[in-house]
């Protein structure tokens, strides 16, 4: 009896996976927003170095995002093939998943334009500058005008954050979530959370959104690949805008779209990749229920 009592007290405690993620996750976006902010200050602040400004941006995620998510998910009970969905991409899911990102940006248009359309002018002046020095600061990273400009955009504005963004909401967040939580509540926190952390009240509404698009295929999919391709495919998007000139025009030209027009480009764009999400979800099912059959026969 003696023994029991004393083999009790000394019980090894049950991990905390919410804990442990909120807390891990939280400190992880902090310093790297930290080391962002000093590299970005201390770089505009001695224009002999304004060139490595990108530089220091891409290697800051990779470095302060990147190495210490893959860090907080060796030191998680949850094995590493599992926390980050290594698991081949389903080619039929993975279409599926990049035409709702196109299907979403159909969306986004629309939504631009009537957030444009119903700021008050009280709010205009503010909301303007707000949007320019946005703009100003990603075409000042990844802008340019030649091959090499591009190419650099290229890595760091579609392929960096893609893997690293995504490792950390995607893979070891999300899915240290999934273990205490509904998914449900996993895939809406995942995606808050990284529409939250970029900082940009303009695009909150279609970043949290996109988040919980991309949240919702790394659960339903169960592989990680194909939201990184699908984040991939939307960075490489606005890329493109920024680059390629009658994009530009054409982007620049639908924030004056009249609200009963962006309205219509909502509707369908959210109905369409709504509808895209749905069809994914019955597949995975589908597939669920087919390995289960093999499994158990």
């Amino acid at each position: 009896m003696r023994n029991n009592q004393i083999n009790y007290l000394y019980e090894k405690p049950e991990f905390s996976h919410l804990g442990f993620a909120i807390i891990a996750t939280f400190l992880i976006i902090i310093f790297y927003q930290a080391t962002l902010f000093l590299g970005s200050f201390l770089i505009k602040n001695n224009s002999d170095y304004s060139d490595f400004l990108p530089l220091v941006i891409g290697g800051n995620s990779l470095l302060f995002l990147l190495v210490p998510t893959l860090i907080a998910a060796r030191i998680s009970p949850i094995s590493f093939k599992r926390i980050f969905r290594l698991k081949k991409p389903d080619p039929k899911l993975l279409l599926l998943s990049l035409i709702g990102i196109l299907t979403f940006q159909i969306f986004v248009v629309g939504y631009s334009a009537m957030q444009e359309s119903l700021i008050p002018e009280s709010l205009k002046g503010f909301y303007d500058h707000f949007n320019h020095l946005v703009r100003e600061f990603y075409e000042s990273i990844l802008g340019g005008s030649s091959y090499l400009d591009y190419l650099k955009g290229f890595f760091l504005g579609a392929i960096i954050p893609a893997l690293t963004e995504e490792a950390l909401f995607r893979g070891f967040f999300q899915r240290s979530l999934e273990e205490k939580l509904k998914p449900i509540w996993a895939i809406l926190i995942s995606g808050i959370s990284f529409g939250i952390i970029h900082m940009n009240p303009i695009d909150l509404i279609p970043l949290i959104l996109i988040g919980i698009y991309l949240a919702a295929l790394a659960y339903y999919t169960g592989s990680l690949w194909i939201p990184i391709l699908a984040h991939f495919l939307n960075n490489f998007w606005a890329l493109n805008v920024m680059y390629i000139i009658p994009l530009k025009n054409i982007e620049e030209q639908s924030r004056s779209i009249p609200l009963f027009l962006s309205l219509p480009l909502i509707i369908i764009g959210g109905s369409a990749t709504v509808i895209i999400l749905s069809f994914i979800i019955k597949f995975s099912r589908n597939n669920l229920k087919s390995d289960y059959i093999i499994i158990s026969s």
